[in-house]
């Protein structure tokens, strides 16, 4: 059950939708490693996914006045039908340098995602008696299908040093997500195409990103660490239909930092800080329309940007089991 509340000037719309889960789906993930020689480690991975979950709801909109009286109702009706399917694949490689710890991670992934929304909903307005208003009957179809591509690779080192312990790397990442979204109008009981309504958007983005950390263990007591990560993005966003496009293009730089004092086994303390980026969710980017009525709806922004934080956490951990943080962001 979700419940909502959107408060007009003169109006307030009270909604109550209650929904049932349906899904049926299957995965699995099989992998194998070999080592070459007492240096070379080889290994591939392999993941899948195929899911039909299905959604039926069953809205009641309850319009009030200002007088807190109800003016009437709009009770909507909507099944989703959806299916997904993700295939993902990792190929890696491990390389000992050395004895003295000095190590190569390398890493290629390929991972590919198709979904598919089917959404049928019908829709009535009700007077405060609950009689059906004549011609307010809607119902429209709306679907979408998106495809998301990406390909990325990283490499990673680890190299412990006499006055630190180093690790360093790179990685980069190309995404390709393109979504179609159609709208049909059911009323009349024939499909009837809305463009308006419609629309094809293409989103790329582009990460690289290079980092640096060392960890120096001062003595039996103090332990730190201080890092630095700097990514360059570029995206693209392009809603075909509306003839829109934004780019963007970027490069923020992400330092982190913690210190830890073991003052002994049952009393440990740590001060850390770290900034972070967080980026919007493809689901997020889907301008899917998603309506609770033909008066309200739900629906994700293709140009959303990403946002940005600072953290910092003091935690004491007594007895090793019990920790107690404080923290700001």
């Amino acid at each position: 059950v979700e419940t909502s509340k959107i408060y007009y000037p003169n109006q307030l719309w009270s909604n109550n939708s209650q929904r049932k889960y349906y899904n049926n789906s299957i995965g699995g993930r099989i992998g194998v490693d070999y080592q070459i020689s007492k240096k070379w480690t080889i290994g591939i991975q392999y993941l899948g996914s195929f899911s039909k979950p299905n959604i039926s709801e069953n809205n009641l909109t309850t319009i009030t006045n200002n007088l807190n009286l109800v003016d009437s109702f709009i009770k909507t009706d909507a099944k989703n039908f959806k299916k997904n399917n993700s295939n993902s694949l990792n190929y890696h490689i491990i390389y000992n340098v050395d004895t003295l710890g000095t190590k190569f991670f390398v890493d290629f992934d390929y991972f590919k995602y198709n979904g598919f929304d089917n959404r049928t909903f019908k829709s009535n307005s009700l007077s405060p008696n609950g009689n059906l208003i004549p011609n307010t009957y809607f119902s429209a179809n709306n679907g979408s299908g998106n495809n998301l591509l990406n390909y990325s690779a990283k490499l990673d080192v680890e190299m412990p040093l006499n006055l630190v312990n180093l690790s360093y790397g790179g990685k980069f990442s190309f995404s390709k997500n393109n979504s179609d979204i159609i709208y049909y109008n059911l009323t009349s009981g024939v499909p009837v195409y809305d463009p308006t309504q419609s629309n094809q958007f293409k989103y790329d983005e582009n990460i690289g990103a290079l980092y640096l950390s060392g960890t120096k263990e001062i003595n039996d007591k103090w332990e730190a660490q201080a890092g630095l990560r700097m990514e360059s993005t570029n995206t693209k966003g392009t809603s075909i239909t509306l003839n829109q496009e934004r780019n963007n293009n970027y490069v923020r730089f992400f330092p982190t930092a913690y210190v830890i004092f073991s003052q002994n086994d049952n009393n440990i303390f740590s001060l850390n800080y770290s900034k972070r980026i967080n980026r919007p969710s493809y689901f997020s980017l889907n301008p899917f329309r998603w309506y609770d009525n033909p008066y309200s709806y739900t629906e994700g922004n293709p140009f959303l940007q990403p946002s940005y934080s600072h953290n910092l956490e003091f935690s004491y951990t007594l007895n090793q089991n019990l920790e107690n943080k404080i923290y700001y962001s």
